[in-house]
């Protein structure tokens, strides 16, 4: 082994998990651009602590993660519930299925074994659930 050898770090390639929790990061930027700032910091902990979650899944992390990610859901529910009467029916409805689509690959998949719990494909699926639940509160954030 040669100097430079003993000199040179292993790096860990972060996975498909890591980069796609990214994708909440722009559900910061719109909720603080639009003075959502309790919206933007519940985001800004969510992806913190996602980005850990999918470096190194430890339990702590993991059960802080889930924390979180109940808080920006109930916040969104309270959000949503708070304007019922002045949204758009095609506004509600992207809202509640973006919401259901990730309660199913995720709920129904940790009881089946499939989805984001497949063991081949279940990395796509919790991929797309980090996309499609961004466009929905994304939806929130705009009503």
């Amino acid at each position: 082994m040669t100097i430079i050898d003993s000199l040179l770090i292993p790096i860990k390639i972060p996975s498909l998990l890591f980069w796609s929790s990214l994708v909440l990061g722009t559900n910061v930027l719109t909720a603080f651009l639009t003075r959502q700032y309790l919206y933007s910091v519940l985001f800004v902990s969510l992806v913190i602590c996602s980005l850990l979650v999918h470096t190194y899944n430890t339990l702590s992390i993991n059960r802080l993660d889930k924390l979180f990610i109940f808080s920006i859901i109930i916040y969104g529910a309270w959000k949503l519930s708070k304007k019922w009467s002045s949204v758009k029916s095609w506004q509600l409805a992207v809202c509640i299925l973006t919401f259901l689509f990730c309660v199913w690959i995720y709920l129904y998949g940790f009881l089946t074994k499939s989805y984001c719990f497949d063991p081949l494909y279940g990395k796509l699926y919790h991929a797309l659930m980090h996309l499609v639940s961004s466009i929905g509160h994304h939806m929130i954030i705009f009503l």
